[in-house]
């Protein structure tokens, strides 16, 4: 079994390999039909990032992927802060699978006028450690995971433990940017025509949290 020294590291070793910018990015397509390509294409520069330290990501199931010795789950919010639910049967099916290997949960926030990205990659055991305390969701088999940058705290989250040794400041490359934000107004644009406005209205509704 796993211990939190061997997360710890984990952690350090995933925000050390996404620091290094990439000198390409992905061929990733947007689809004007759906409304959370920002999220996805996050998650996409993320992975190529991990494998551009020369270590092969390999994907699980969905925003779950295995890098060098251990597994990662990548939850993405296109906002000001981190806001994510865990559903319980989720983190049931992931303490399971990284029962004998290292895991963090990667935890973003990117706004579409920064180059920056807020990204918190949480060893497991902290968050399964304080599931518990976390605020319910809608649903009663869902935790609401939210992080400011400027706390590094779980909010709503009696005793939550320092999350700053976890936290970086991960800046975009000019090309990862330039698609994120076409990805981001297209998602904009998807949500519109789904409540009926118009547009060419602004908004600053970005909000592509993962379940």
């Amino acid at each position: 079994m796993n211990s939190p020294k061997d997360e710890a590291d984990f952690a350090s070793r995933v925000l050390n390999a996404l620091s290094t910018t990439p000198s390409s990015i992905p061929n990733v397509q947007v689809d004007d039909s759906r409304a959370r390509n920002a999220a996805g294409c996050m998650t996409e520069f993320l992975c190529a990032r991990l494998a551009g330290s020369g270590i092969e990501i390999e994907p699980v199931e969905r925003s779950t992927f295995r890098w060098s010795d251990g597994y990662v789950n990548i939850r993405n919010s296109v906002k000001a802060f981190s806001w994510t639910n865990l559903r319980l049967t989720f983190v049931q099916g992931f303490e399971a699978l990284s029962a004998d290997k290292p895991a963090v949960y990667m935890f973003t926030a990117w706004q579409p006028d920064n180059l920056g990205c807020h990204v918190w990659a949480v060893p497991a055991g902290i968050v399964h450690g304080v599931l518990s305390l976390l605020p319910v969701g809608q649903l009663k088999d869902k935790r609401t995971v939210t992080i400011f940058p400027e706390k590094n705290v779980f909010q709503q989250c009696q005793d939550s433990p320092d999350l700053s040794p976890y936290y970086r400041n991960m800046v975009w490359s000019q090309d990862e940017r330039a698609k994120l934000v076409e990805a981001a107004k297209i998602d904009e644009a998807s949500r519109r025509r789904n409540r009926g406005e118009d547009t060419t209205t602004t908004g600053s509704d970005m909000d592509d949290g993962t379940d």
